[in-house]
């Protein structure tokens, strides 16, 4: 599906932010216009609350008020004597607003309300009028009505009517209103001016790279950005613009130079690489041969040592049963004339002889069990196996190399079966616990211990061989690496061990010190179901 594409554009972003800003400015002002017009419009209800409380309360404290109506003392006014409601009428009268506010034409500028000795004699408040906000509260005025012992017998109330700031406030809404709608209107209009000498070279530079982009390098390059009065950083990135496609060709120039150049060199160099290929494959094939050596050279000391091993009870074998073959002509050609103590003499050594026969035929049949626990042929495919078994099987076949001036210590933990291929494992094994016994001169001992901590088995092989120097220690696993001398070895053994681990997800480390042995210790992920193959 095709990507809509963006409508939006820098004219566009830079004529909005204009007339924002123009709006933002409009608002600001007016708001801070209408904020002192209501403050000066407060101040100055205020104080005409002030003065308008203030003249009443003399005429109704003088005594020409009590003259006026008739009566002697203020605390007498009669609210339905005619002198009275004329008296009141003017008061309503005064408090009526200018006619030249239009939006408050007739409405009470002022509310005045008189009290004495709490009856109400005079009130132009609206009904429902109710208390002044907190916005008016500062604009009422109280002032107290004395009688002629000069004491408090009632107060006028003097407040400004919120209608009559409104009147002031409604018009001048409309005004900004009118104002901000015209403001927008024309810094649109010369938003359409102002954007002209940023987009014109911007429209160009995008020309110019829309034409790289596609390929069109040349008419790119060969076509300058000309500017008629342009801004300062404008002027700037047009010339930059210019210099970047002046380079630009430079390179390409130069880029056509040197692809014939390349196209040799590379020419020469994929014939080397065809050389180092053949070279690759010949290294593989002679690696493969020396790793084929290393194990054919296993092979022949593992045979050597179970020869020997099998040597041994098959001379016992052998040996006892011409003694049986001795015995038993015996038997025959002398069965009448035979004493009965020679009789019995024969039947022993007979017994004897079969007892030992027993005997070699079970170190045969260990020494068998062992050859095939160790090569595993009937379990080749990755498997669960027991490693305690495996590495059993190796000392069992490797008896012959340590018996008399080794002695093996055995501590097999309870690990759980590991899944692997088991006779690539006994292969590593077998290589640890030969060059740890080749590293014991005379008399010495090995240690093997196996446990399983936080998800991993781990195998440790350690001697009391001579050590390896400190130098040797990291070259031990490279191919070809040995200290044992010309024609023993090939120096795979340890190399093919590392890779076999590896392959098992594993690790296999050494510790030594001269003098003192080394330490093999080899771990494995017993969760290994993703072993490479």
């Amino acid at each position: 599906m095709k990507k809509k594409r963006n409508k939006r554009t820098l004219k566009k972003r830079i004529r909005r932010v204009i007339a924002l800003s123009t709006l933002i400015t409009v608002l600001f002002f007016s708001g801070v216009i209408i904020y002192l017009i209501l403050v000066i419009s407060k101040s100055f209800a205020a104080s005409q609350a002030q003065f308008v409380s203030y003249s009443i309360q003399q005429e109704i404290n003088s005594d020409h008020i009590t003259q006026h109506l008739g009566i002697d003392r203020i605390e007498e006014i009669d609210i339905n004597n005619p002198k009275t409601r004329k008296w009141l009428e003017d008061l309503s009268h005064n408090a009526r607003i200018d006619e030249f506010i239009p939006f408050a034409s007739d409405v009470n500028k002022m509310y005045i309300i008189i009290e004495i000795k709490g009856k109400f004699i005079y009130s132009n408040e609206a009904e429902g009028a109710g208390e002044l906000s907190d916005l008016f509260k500062d604009t009422q005025s109280i002032k107290p009505i004395l009688d002629s012992n000069n004491n408090e017998i009632g107060s006028i109330t003097v407040r400004v009517n919120p209608e009559y700031l409104l009147g002031i406030v409604v018009p001048l809404l409309m005004a900004i209103i009118i104002i901000s709608f015209l403001a927008l209107i024309i810094s649109n209009i010369l938003s359409r001016f102002l954007v002209i000498p940023i987009i014109t070279p911007l429209k160009q530079l995008e020309t110019k790279v829309k034409a790289i982009a596609e390929g069109d390098q040349e008419t790119a390059v060969n076509t300058q950005i000309i500017l008629k009065k342009p801004l300062r950083e404008i002027e700037s990135l047009a010339d930059s613009t210019n210099g970047i496609m002046k380079k630009l060709k430079g390179y390409n120039e130069m880029l056509e130079n040197q692809k014939g150049a390349l196209e040799s060199q590379n020419a020469e160099l994929e014939a080397q690489n065809e050389e180092l290929l053949e070279s690759k494959l010949e290294i593989q094939k002679q690696q493969a041969q020396l790793v084929q050596s290393e194990k054919m050279a296993s092979v022949g000391l593992l045979t050597a040592a179970i020869a020997h091993e099998i040597n041994t009870p098959i001379g016992a074998i052998n040996s006892n049963v011409q003694i049986e073959d001795m015995i038993l002509n015996e038997l025959v050609n002398n069965s009448n004339g035979q004493p009965e103590e020679e009789l019995n003499l024969m039947l022993r050594q007979l017994k004897e002889a079969n007892d030992i026969n027993l005997m070699a035929c079970s170190r045969i049949i260990e020494i068998i069990k062992s050859l095939k626990s160790f090569s595993r042929l009937d379990q080749a495919d990755f498997q669960e196996a027991n490693i305690n078994d495996g590495i059993k099987s190796v000392l069992v076949l490797t008896n012959n190399l340590l018996k008399r001036r080794i002695t093996v210590h055995e501590k097999f933990g309870d690990i759980p079966l590991l899944r692997c291929f088991p006779g690539q494992l006994n292969q590593v094994f077998m290589n640890i616990i030969v060059n740890a016994s080749q590293a014991i001169e005379d008399e010495g001992e090995i240690f093997i211990e196996t446990y399983h901590k936080e998800g991993y088995i781990y195998i440790t092989i350690q001697d009391t061989g001579a050590g390896i120097k400190e130098e040797n220690i990291s070259k031990l696993f490279d191919p070809g690496f040995t200290t044992k001398g010309v024609g023993v070895g090939l120096g795979l053994g340890l190399y093919i061990s590392y890779n076999i681990i590896q392959k098992h997800r594993g690790a296999i480390t050494v510790v030594s010190e001269l003098g003192k042995g080394a330490k093999f210790t080899v771990k494995i992920p017993i969760d290994n179901d993703k072993t490479e193959n």
